[in-house]
């Protein structure tokens, strides 16, 4: 199968398809469940949690299918009416935090998350980190791409895809050699190495699809 690689210089057009990045593996893999999906798409908008669905979904129309109020320690959940579709979907959520953070000991304080805005600049995870836990399922240290602590290459998603058949792709809205995109195609030692990103992505097997904004060494 030929790799079509497309590069735009503005992100309008890709943005409304994903936020970011995602990995797209329609299943070819023979399996005997009827009801497994055909396709299966990940969506990621970069740094962004339900409480931005809810604040976005209120500023456009004014109602929201998750409304809180209160004080952080005594917030009240209401029921309101949904804005996107996806709202009525199942709601998986996961914890992202990368093995930097855990190390420090550092733990989600939701009182010092709302009264300091400098609170969360403190040993957060980095969107490297975080694509690398969606990507494998594996927690790493904050700057790596799908690097393990002991040093050892994990597998992506994409490559499961691949190895059981069927077809895999990343779409971004920024260049696709970005951490989050990239984290769904290769591992290195630094999130900053763009230009290896380009290249081992263009020319891995699992890949069948790359979409990207923007010259792929920024």
């Amino acid at each position: 199968m030929s790799k079509k690689i497309i590069q735009r210089t503005t992100t309008g057009v890709l943005a409304l398809a994903v936020t970011v990045g995602a990995s797209v593996a329609p299943a070819h893999a023979a399996t005997n469940n009827s009801d497994a999906p055909e396709n299966v798409i990940v969506m990621i908008g970069d740094g962004m949690g339900y409480n931005h669905v809810v604040n976005t979904n209120l500023y456009e129309t004014g109602q929201s299918r998750f409304i809180t109020s209160g004080e952080p320690g005594a917030v009240t959940e209401h029921d309101g009416e949904s804005v996107q579709v996806y709202e009525d979907f199942n709601h998986v959520a996961m914890a992202t935090d990368s093995q930097s953070t855990i190390d420090a000991g550092y733990q989600y304080d939701p009182a010092g998350a709302w009264n300091d805005f400098s609170w969360v600049k403190n040993g957060a995870t980095d969107s490297a980190a975080a694509g690398s836990a969606m990507a494998t399922g594996t927690k790493i240290y904050n700057g790596a791409l799908n690097i393990d602590v002991d040093g050892n290459e994990l597998q992506t998603i994409s490559e499961v895809a691949h190895e059981t058949g069927r077809s895999a792709g990343v779409v971004s809205s920024v260049q696709y050699s970005h951490a989050t995109p990239a984290s769904y195609a290769v591992s290195n030692e630094s999130r900053n190495n763009y230009v290896v990103f380009s290249d081992d992505m263009v020319n891995a097997e699992y890949l069948d699809v790359i979409m990207g904004a923007g010259p792929p060494n920024v």
